[in-house]
């Protein structure tokens, strides 16, 4: 089957879904089997309730392959987040720096080293910011925290 139309329909739905080249034929093969092999087991009853003029057995019969297909969907979909999952690579939690130790980086990164008497004042219009509410002294510190930031050039 090389370079056949179904091939090729077949690499771009995997493409699409992020699944690789090979295990997307082969959950594909296993799913469309099931289903032969489901709706085989499940014909008997099918064709003897069509022989029954009663609608509901139909109907019945119909309801029976419902749940089947959701497992096979719920298999299908669960193996699908597992292989992006692995793919990806997101085991690492990451979390957002802090205003303070962004600014402490940012200082670093401009003068190359660590400065005690930079640290306090950050802490200092830190604490004060987030102690005072709305008024004079809070836009003070505001400020000050500021030119802080043109001081050691932080980019948001």
């Amino acid at each position: 089957m090389n370079n056949s139309s179904v091939e090729i329909v077949i690499e771009k739905m995997g493409d699409m879904l992020g699944i690789g080249d090979v295990v997307f034929p082969i959950m594909a093969s296993c799913f469309i089997v099931m289903s032969f092999i489901y709706v085989y087991i499940r014909s008997r009853n099918m064709t003897l309730s069509l022989a029954v003029a009663n609608v509901s057995g139909v109907v019945f019969a119909i309801m029976g392959i419902i749940p089947l297909y959701a497992i096979a969907m719920l298999i299908s979909g669960s193996l699908f987040i597992v292989w992006n999952y692995s793919q990806n690579g997101e085991d690492t939690i990451t979390y957002p720096e802090s205003y303070r130790e962004r600014m402490i980086k940012a200082y670093e990164a401009k003068f190359g080293g660590e400065n005690t008497a930079f640290n306090e004042k950050l802490d200092s219009h830190i604490k004060a910011v987030e102690s005072l509410r709305k008024g004079y002294t809070r836009s003070v510190h505001m400020d000050a925290l500021k030119r802080l930031e043109k001081f050691v050039e932080l980019r948001k």
